[in-house]
């Protein structure tokens, strides 16, 4: 029985997060990072830049890497050098994908939203921002089509997909059973991953922090991180906060020993003014696609087999050039990973 109930909570947690994992993902640490409330732009075509597409093969596959060069393989960081920031890599930018003829996608219409900051936001001079944003944009210049930006409600982003409006959906659509029928998806360019982060005089206490036996660790109630938590951290005692301002607050007065969150949310909360240095991330980031999600892709319509390998293959020539790493850092100045 003791098991049924535990199983029944996280599914309970898991259903709820899968509405709001992505969507509020930020939102609080947002309003700590003293973001500006923002208004939608018009739903006029923004142009995002890109190439030529003329006489282009923007699908060629990526070569193979020369003999000196040293393969990256997936999950591996990356940075440019002399960053002592860590940098993910979810695509092994040396694979070579297969080839899907020549000048296939001249242009890409990509759809998004502006209140999900900082993955797609207007900035104060009224321009549409984000990662996904500056993402989409170097993608467009490596794939060398021409690209435009469309900002919608979220709710209204399937349906614009559907009726042609646009072509593509960069804006943190789940991969879903019900999802994975009607789009195809691009490999993760991003994935989210949760973070342990204890005030500071406490992370130099503890040489190893996946080894939590004994310390009593904090989580936001009916949460993903709260139900991962329950599964896999033995030996500890778990204290339940209703909001993410209560679990901080308890980690910076020494109420629990450390916090279990969000690793986005947690890194913009972090360099907030509400945080004041008070803390930082321990241990190393726990990935885990049933709680967490599969992280951050681009959707196309399933018909589109040609434009989701295209695209595939543009991820990998920006990871390997080093442009995808100085993209995270611009807007991920302190790294979640």
């Amino acid at each position: 029985m003791m098991e049924t109930h535990r199983l029944k909570r996280i599914s309970q947690a898991l259903c709820a997060s899968s509405f709001i994992w992505l969507a509020f993902i930020v939102s609080a640490a947002a309003q700590d990072a003293t973001l500006e409330p923002v208004t939608a732009p018009p739903n006029g075509l923004t142009e995002i830049g890109g190439g030529s597409s003329d006489n282009v093969e923007n699908d060629a596959p990526v070569n193979e890497p020369d003999s000196s060069e040293q393969a990256v393989e997936e999950g591996q960081d990356s940075a440019p050098e002399n960053s002592l920031v860590t940098v993910p890599q979810f695509l092994n930018p040396n694979t070579i994908a297969p080839s899907v003829g020549t000048t296939t996608v001249r242009t890409v219409r990509f759809l998004t939203t502006s209140d999900f900051p900082p993955f797609s936001f207007v900035d104060p001079s009224g321009r549409l921002e984000g990662f996904n944003i500056g993402l989409a944009r170097e993608l467009c210049f490596e794939i060398k089509a021409r690209c435009t930006m469309q900002a919608l409600p979220w709710d209204e982003l399937p349906a614009a997909l559907e009726r042609g409006q646009g072509d593509a959906i960069i804006a943190g659509l789940r991969m879903t059973d019900e999802t994975l029928r009607i789009y195809a998806f691009t490999k993760p360019y991003l994935r989210l991953p949760a973070r342990l982060f204890a005030t500071g005089e406490k992370a130099t206490t503890r040489p190893d922090w996946y080894d939590v036996e004994g310390l009593t660790i904090g989580v936001q109630e009916r949460t993903a991180h709260a139900a991962y938590v329950e599964t896999f951290f033995e030996g500890i005692e778990i204290k339940s906060f209703e909001n993410q301002a209560a679990l901080r607050k308890a980690v910076r007065d020494g109420e629990v020993d450390a916090g279990f969150a969000d690793g986005v949310q947690t890194a913009f909360w972090l360099q907030s003014r509400n945080a004041a240095d008070c803390c930082v991330f321990v241990g190393g980031p726990y990935i885990d696609t049933e709680f967490f999600g599969p992280g951050l892709t681009i959707a196309v319509p399933n018909a589109r087999e040609d434009m989701r390998q295209v695209l595939d293959n543009g991820l990998r020539r920006l990871m390997r050039s080093g442009k995808y790493a100085e993209l995270y850092l611009r807007y991920f100045p302190v790294s979640f990973f």
